[in-house]
């Protein structure tokens, strides 16, 4: 219940209103223990986690706005890259991704296919430590170069 607490500070102080602060610190707390048990951090003794809360204010009529804004950003960003789209991973640097074996079942999924992996399966890791099928982060990495999860950038072909 510890971390419950400090994370319940940290939203007075960030001024969350208090009905949101059980619902947020059970989320961040669930959050945390699915990364601790996942594949990826398995025979590791200090899993380093960084927490980062930020209140955002929108109003529903400020919404559109910024959906609007985004997609006019996101298109002019394709226009200035010259309407290429995503780059590809370079093809050593995919070959070179470590592989493991799941140890157990837990649960965890491939975030590409969403399917769950099975004890003995081999996966494939990202250098910023996700983990995905080897034949689903393939396909991917063929079409982009950014980790699926948390745009990680993998070396270019360029």
């Amino acid at each position: 219940m510890k971390s419950h607490q400090i994370i319940t500070n940290v939203l007075t102080n960030l001024h969350v209103h208090p009905t949101f602060h059980i619902p947020v610190a059970d989320r961040v707390v669930t959050r945390g223990r699915m990364f601790i048990n996942s594949v990826s951090n398995m025979g590791r003794t200090v899993i380093p986690v960084r927490v980062e809360m930020r209140t955002l204010r929108v109003h529903v009529r400020d919404e559109i706005e910024w959906v609007a804004r985004g997609l006019m950003e996101s298109v002019s960003e394709e226009e200035r890259r010259g309407g290429g789209g995503m780059v590809a991973a370079n093809a050593e640097a995919v070959r070179g991704l470590k592989r493991k074996r799941v140890i157990e079942d837990g649960g965890e999924s491939c975030r590409v296919c969403l399917e769950e992996f099975v004890k003995g399966e081999k996966v494939t890791c990202m250098p910023c430590r996700h983990v995905f099928h080897e034949g689903c982060i393939k396909t991917w990495l063929g079409t982009s170069h950014c980790c699926p999860i948390c745009r990680f950038k993998m070396p270019t072909a360029d």
